[in-house]
């Protein structure tokens, strides 16, 4: 824990993300239980992280089902679609539909009062995405 109050990215404590409104501390557990799961559970530090729904999905099921993130699935949704539309994260499949990436977007009611969700440009990334233009990091 040490570690993640003064880290090379500076201190944690109190930091929100924006975007799920989970506290940094929070959304750093959902995306290191996103890169140790899967066939690659254990990823090099330069690899790109590819995840298929499937995986994913039983993740965010573990992840929800009890302590800090029991009811939380939609924060880490958002966190998950976040990393995705800023290439921090490949996929061929787990690009929520629409109907439900649209209830993660900012501004609207089904996303908790302390997250903003997925900016409208995320969202425009994540669609372009699942309708099959090419994902790629520089």
């Amino acid at each position: 824990m040490e570690k993640l109050a003064v880290g090379f990215l500076g201190p944690y404590f109190g930091a929100i993300d924006e975007h799920s409104g989970l506290p940094v501390e929070k959304q750093l557990e959902v995306l290191r239980r996103v890169r140790f799961v899967g066939p690659d559970a254990a990823p090099q530090p330069r690899w790109s992280v590819h995840r298929n729904r499937d995986v994913l999905q039983r993740m965010v099921y573990v992840t929800t089902q009890s302590g800090y993130f029991r009811g939380r699935a939609a924060q880490v949704w958002i966190v998950i679609m976040v990393q995705i539309a800023c290439a921090q994260m490949t996929t061929d499949d787990a690009i929520l539909p629409d109907t439900r990436l649209l209830e993660l977007v900012r501004g609207s009611d089904s996303i908790p009062d302390e997250a903003e969700g997925v900016s409208m440009e995320q969202y425009e990334v994540l669609s372009e995405h699942r309708d099959g233009a090419r994902m790629h990091r520089d």
